[in-house]
């Protein structure tokens, strides 16, 4: 039961919530207040029964894109965390949303923005990567963003996500939006293609993990 009033079923977790709240006034156990990480709508509920002193806060973008759609359960202050980035992060993650069954090159090119705002805002605070970040950006504000996803630092911090962050990278690069000719590797000079609806679709469902991971070790620092 405790389970459901945190999960994302609105219905579901204030009726348990309701259960939870009579069992402890039929056995005297005092008033029950829901945790943190409890259902927006159970806070609300809780308020409205005068037990709770101020409304909740509106559940941002991130939270209930990561939440609601990976099922990725880690409470993060993004506007402390992102900072004057907290907006475009928004953007491109309500853009990425939209383009869940738009054209898949489109798709995964704003993928790869989004993971490039959230791991630049990431490796700039970090306390291990932070000092690297700034030696590989040289004189510049960011270092390219392909190369930092080679940095043996990064992938060190991010052993399980890091494969897929430039997987997402390399797509996104050799997509037809992206440039006309691939312009490193093998495939140097080849004219880019469309990305596939297989490839975006295997992507995107190797992003939980990879997203994940970088979000329960960016908690650890904030």
């Amino acid at each position: 039961m405790q389970s459901e009033i945190k999960g994302t079923d609105g219905d579901l977790a204030r009726y348990c919530a309701s259960l939870w709240m009579i069992n402890y006034h039929e056995h005297n156990l005092g008033p029950w207040m829901p945790g943190k990480e409890a259902n927006h709508s159970v806070k609300l509920m809780m308020k409205g029964l005068g037990f709770r002193k101020r409304a909740p806060s509106k559940q941002g973008i991130l939270d209930t894109y990561f939440k609601t759609q990976l099922k990725i359960f880690v409470p993060i202050p993004w506007k402390k965390a992102l900072q004057r980035d907290f907006r475009d992060a928004e953007n491109r993650c309500l853009n990425l949303q939209k383009l869940q069954v738009g054209n898949p090159s489109a798709r995964i090119l704003i993928l790869d923005t989004f993971n490039e705002v959230l791991v630049q805002a990431f490796s700039q605070k970090h306390p291990l990567v932070s000092a690297p970040y700034r030696r590989a950006a040289g004189h510049a504000l960011h270092p390219d963003f392909g190369n930092w996803l080679n940095h043996p630092d990064l992938a060190g911090i991010l052993p399980k996500g890091i494969q897929w962050f430039r997987e997402v990278h390399k797509t996104r690069v050799e997509a037809d939006l992206a440039h006309a000719k691939i312009k490193k590797g093998k495939k140097k000079g080849v004219p880019t293609k469309p990305v596939t609806f297989k490839k975006a679709e295997a992507l995107m469902r190797q992003a939980k993990m990879a997203w994940a991971e970088l979000i329960i070790e960016w908690k650890n620092f904030l």
